[in-house]
């Protein structure tokens, strides 16, 4: 439905990863970074791969990490939203009083406990989030729209919500169906 007061954008026809190899890529001395260090600490993860994943106008930088969890950047979610500030700002989320319906005790714990992690050859400690936090606060930042609970000046993070919706919906799709059949 159009809603000139939401700005109703047609959804991207078209996502993009550009991926990379992180300096260095996974070897063994990044596998190893995983077991205690000598402190006896456990060091962060460091990110194997990188890259851009570009939906729309919007990029998102992109991490695979040695233990094999897939990261997006805090900031790269913080600007994908069209919000303001550094990669702390999807910190924001776990306690705005218009999510607090919509938010799943999984997309809170996973808003509260960023992921720590180094990039060879760049950020020793960077932030990041799992990245299924993306399409779960999508949903529920479109969930506050649809109850009215946004305010103006929140309108364009529930459009930019709904773009990457639409786009990580079609592409994950096609992802499903090529893992179902064994298509790669």
């Amino acid at each position: 439905m159009n809603d000139p007061k939401r700005g109703h954008k047609p959804a991207p026809s078209e996502t993009e990863i550009k991926p990379k190899m992180a300096s260095g890529g996974p070897s063994a001395s990044s596998s190893l970074a995983t077991g205690p260090s000598q402190n006896g600490t456990t060091p962060a993860p460091a990110a194997a791969y990188q890259g851009e994943l570009l939906i729309s106008d919007i990029s998102i930088p992109c991490f695979v990490l040695d233990d094999n969890r897939r990261v997006l950047s805090g900031r790269g979610i913080t600007g994908a939203m069209a919000l303001k500030g550094r990669g702390s700002g999807t910190a924001r989320f776990a306690t705005a009083k218009y999510l607090q319906p919509f938010l799943s005790d999984s997309l809170r714990h996973g808003i509260e406990n960023p992921i720590q992690f180094s990039i060879p050859g760049g950020l020793p400690n960077a932030l990041g989030y799992e990245a299924i936090v993306l399409p779960e606060l999508c949903n529920a930042i479109q969930d506050a729209a649809d109850a009215d609970l946004l305010r103006d000046d929140q309108l364009p993070m529930a459009r930019q919500a709904k773009i990457l919706s639409r786009a990580l919906s079609t592409v994950g799709i096609i992802g499903l169906i090529d893992e179902a059949t064994g298509y790669q």
